[in-house]
């Protein structure tokens, strides 16, 4: 035995929502990410402006080596009555 301890993770559907008066970004996938992962990938979105987050989340990702997919961010306008 080799003494070395195997974490499973399951694939998880991750969404970030961020908005501003006038518009709101969204970005949603599918990703197996340990928990210290998820607090490094939320670090890493703390000095970005919103409409950056979602190429921050997928660069995070691919330079983290993390397993994802159906990656998706969309951009909405809010419009006001």
């Amino acid at each position: 035995m080799s003494g070395k301890i195997t974490q499973f993770i399951k694939t998880q559907k991750y969404r970030f929502d961020f908005g501003t008066d006038d518009k709101l970004f969204t970005t949603i996938f599918n990703a197996k990410i340990p928990q210290r992962e998820l607090k490094g990938l939320i670090s890493s979105l703390q000095n970005c402006l919103y409409g950056n987050m979602s190429d921050i989340i997928l660069l995070y990702l691919k330079q983290h080596h993390l397993e994802y997919s159906n990656f998706n961010s969309i951009e909405l306008i809010k419009k006001f009555l």
